[in-house]
């Protein structure tokens, strides 16, 4: 077993939206709550590590409706060109493309109860609902500058899981094929999470902080990415929030193009 096939049928499909959004109020899945300070829970959790590589998570913060995860990333011993491409790679598109990048940082988690979820799918199941997704969410949020050498790449990043776990084992898995890290797996209990989580701080509450609103041009935007319609020239210009899943989009249409001509 590898680590697609642990993750690969565990989310939940979303129905197609009808009509895309154009503005409500920020969801809860999206990412820590507003104006609340959330509480560190050192972990210094070494999840692989190889004699050119390692995965580790320093911490993790908790708040009210969720946990953030920080995660230490580093590789070595690549060429130039994976070098330049790795970071490019984290945004490789639909999980059923069968030419995932190797340079890909796959991370998921397994919940008490059994549940998993894990980035493979990206913000494109999230989006594709006419409601919010069904729990549990995973989603890259926040993280620190990566840097990269002549042949080696460390960065760090963020995760957040939503909801809250409930007690119990909180199993976290990674797999990096560019890295020689295989499916590995480290547990850790959810009990100081959670204690954590009751002592967030609310600083404030205004009205109108948890508003979002969407352009015309950004939902229909939006609504094509998640039905995998090709975006049209009225539709092309977006703000920098989007520009990870236009990049996902061109990237699967260009590995598409290489699988054509292979099979010529």
């Amino acid at each position: 077993m590898d680590f697609v096939d642990l993750f690969v049928g565990a989310e939940p499909e979303e129905e197609k939206p009808e009509e895309s959004p154009v503005s409500h109020e920020r969801p809860a899945w999206l990412g820590p709550p507003a104006g609340e300070l959330g509480v560190a829970v050192p972990l210094q959790l070494v999840l692989a590590r190889t004699d050119r590589s390692a995965l580790a998570i320093s911490h993790a913060m908790a708040f009210s409706s969720g946990i953030t995860f920080e995660l230490a990333a580093h590789v070595g011993g690549l060429t130039r060109q994976k070098t330049h491409l790795l970071f490019h790679e984290q945004h490789p598109g639909p999980v059923d493309d069968e030419d995932l990048p190797d340079g890909f940082l796959r991370f998921g988690v397994e919940l008490p109860d059994g549940r998993r979820v894990s980035n493979l799918g990206g913000r494109r199941r999230l989006f594709a609902g006419a409601t919010d997704p069904s729990p549990p969410v995973l989603i890259q949020h926040g993280g620190g500058g990566g840097q990269s050498g002549e042949d080696s790449v460390s960065w760090q990043v963020g995760f957040w899981l939503w909801p809250l776990p409930e007690p119990g084992r909180l199993s976290l898995y990674v797999e990096w094929p560019v890295a020689g890290i295989e499916l590995s797996r480290a547990d850790l209990e959810t009990e100081q999470l959670l204690t954590a989580a009751g002592k967030a701080t609310r600083l404030w509450s205004e009205p109108g902080t948890g508003a979002w609103t969407l352009s015309a041009g950004q939902s229909v935007m939006m609504q094509r990415i998640a039905s995998r319609e090709e975006p049209t020239a009225e539709s092309a210009a977006v703000p920098v929030a989007e520009l990870d899943a236009l990049e996902a989009a061109l990237a699967n249409a260009l590995r598409a193009v290489r699988r054509s001509r292979r099979s010529r």
